[in-house]
């Protein structure tokens, strides 16, 4: 796979729902702009995406320093910090790996902020390495290592601006159309039970495209109005935009076409239940939610399109 195609796999995201498919850049010592025994030693994972775009940010600011790639199985630093597929004894393991005490006369490492969860540096004291934790931007490494390795208060807020939210919204758009294609035949086994399971088999095949289209909609919208909306939780967002969406689409029935108001029809059901799926996922990829938080989110999402699934089979006219 070409570095531009592994670089758009990774914008797009398998990895970050399936880390067999992580794309990983190769672990190693890295070296820019002619840096000496006193460089700065910086570290980051071995996530494709991040290693690429932390090496443009260092030839891009000019920064003398080498780079010490650690093995996180090729998943980016949040999630390979608290999935477990990074920690002290992945960092310790690359130094002792890649010489890195041959390389440097000092003990400092610049760590990414969002690996805290991870790795512990009294521990790396132990083992004979000092260590600070970055501002959250690479692209703010260089004003850092100017001023001390004194980061200001802005530079150690997590941000989400409009590019990274539209950018989670690509990666998630990939997993929702997978997982609409895995549940077409699961729904249709469903369907072989006849009755309303053989209905909604008919509904979800017959607008399959419009469903998956519905959904990027939905995702998109959330990206946008992400900061707009009064909650951090992905599941009240999905709810919020569910419920404008409904309104919305029931008054073009009425206005347009003269159709009687019936809210929780087939058509109303689905909008709901596709906005709280969208919005549930959705939850995972803002860094403003903690985990707990996006636990409990899944958990209550599932049980409310269990709930939407059986207001659509026992009363399948619709509630007026």
């Amino acid at each position: 796979m070409s570095k531009g195609a592994k670089y758009y796999a990774c914008v797009l995201g398998g990895q970050m729902m399936w880390p067999v498919l992580a794309i990983e850049y190769p672990t190693g010592l890295y070296s820019f702009n002619e840096p000496n025994e006193e460089s700065p030693v910086l570290v980051t994972v071995n996530y494709y995406l991040t290693v690429s775009r932390v090496m443009d940010s260092i030839e891009r600011q000019g920064i003398r320093c080498h780079l010490l790639v650690v093995d996180g199985r090729g998943i980016n630093v949040w999630c390979g910090s608290r999935g477990g597929h990074v920690n002290t004894a992945s960092v310790l393991d690359a130094i002792d790996e890649f010489k890195l005490a041959e390389a440097v006369n000092h003990r400092m490492l610049i760590l990414p902020q969002l690996i805290a969860s991870a790795v512990s540096k009294p521990e790396l004291k132990d083992n004979g390495w000092d260590a600070v934790f970055g501002p959250v931007d690479i692209d703010d490494v260089g004003e850092f290592i100017g001023n001390g390795f004194k980061k200001s208060a802005e530079q150690s807020l997590v941000t989400f601006e409009l590019r990274s939210r539209l950018e989670e919204n690509l990666r998630h758009l990939v997993f929702e159309t997978a997982m609409f294609l895995m549940m077409t035949p699961i729904f249709w086994v469903l369907s072989l039970f006849g009755g309303p399971l053989l209905d909604w088999f008919g509904f979800w095949s017959s607008n399959l495209i419009l469903l998956l289209l519905a959904a990027y909609a939905f995702g998109t919208f959330m990206s946008i109005a992400d900061p707009m909306m009064p909650t951090t939780s992905g599941l009240v967002k999905g709810t919020i935009t569910g419920v404008l969406s409904l309104f919305l689409w029931k008054v073009v029935v009425v206005v347009f076409y003269m159709a009687p108001l019936v809210w929780l029809d087939t058509t109303g059901l689905t909008i709901l239940g596709l906005s709280i799926f969208v919005g549930f996922n959705w939850g995972g990829a803002t860094p403003f939610m903690g985990e707990v938080q996006m636990e409990r989110d899944i958990i209550v999402g599932l049980i409310l399109l269990i709930a939407i699934f059986a207001l659509g089979f026992y009363f399948p006219g619709g509630l007026v």
